[in-house]
């Protein structure tokens, strides 16, 4: 049974978490029904976060930083907003920052797609990208080489980004709308940037500390990790 809050340890504690994360895998929450770890498979490409509220997205980067930490993995905060870690992740917010972080990224990317090689796996998040998409317009072309081939050599996106999303109509905005696997902590008909099948209009609101489990247009209802009040 799921409890009424999961906290960090009792997350960790739990043998599908820790197996997930033996695997590559990032565990996110718990499957409400099998009680089982609900994970972002890397080999399945880049996902997506949606929120609408900055609490719930704060409590998500937290845990999703600290399960990080439990990896080898590096990674990278690309921000439209200042926003603080507790684990010395580098995250840039200005837009001076941000630009040499996104040509350092691309350059990167660039050089091990050309030669077929790469040394680690890097983990970039694109906080409020709603948001980078109009403040960095012109480097939306490096964004999405970075999406598209940054996978091929081990440069995977965590895209974090309200509903407004959906109203974008940029090549960024554009390639997000197709991904496969999401987690969605709003209600299902509340945001149009994922299609989704048997969405039922009635759906009511969602519980505090429930997300939607989005993988290939299908949901299933996940526990998300209490991070505690900062």
């Amino acid at each position: 049974m799921v409890p009424e809050e999961l906290t960090r340890e009792d997350f960790l504690s739990r043998a599908s978490v820790q197996k997930a994360i033996a695997s590559g895998q990032i565990p996110l929450g718990l499957d409400l029904e099998t009680v089982e770890a609900v994970n972002w498979d890397l080999t399945v490409g880049n996902f997506v976060y949606i929120y609408e509220q900055e609490r719930h997205r704060n409590n998500f980067l937290r845990g999703f930083l600290n399960t990080l930490g439990q990896t080898d993995y590096s990674v990278k905060m690309v921000s439209g907003e200042e926003f603080f870690t507790d684990n010395g992740t580098e995250v840039s917010f200005t837009p001076s920052s941000r630009l040499l972080m996104i040509d350092e990224i691309y350059d990167s990317v660039f050089e091990n797609i050309e030669f077929d090689e790469y040394d680690e796996i890097v983990v970039v998040i694109w906080n409020e990208l709603d948001v980078l998409v109009q403040e960095d317009s012109q480097l939306l072309d490096k964004m999405l080489y970075i999406l598209t081939n940054g996978p091929k050599v081990g440069v995977y996106s965590l895209i974090v980004t309200t509903p407004g999303l959906s109203s974008k109509i940029d090549v960024v905005s554009k390639h997000v709308k197709l991904m496969k696997e999401a987690v969605v902590e709003t209600r299902l008909n509340d945001q149009k940037i994922l299609s989704l099948n048997n969405v039922k209009y009635s759906e009511p609101s969602l519980q505090e500390s429930l997300a939607y489990f989005i993988t290939n247009k299908n949901y299933k209802l996940m526990k998300t990790v209490s991070e505690g009040s900062k």
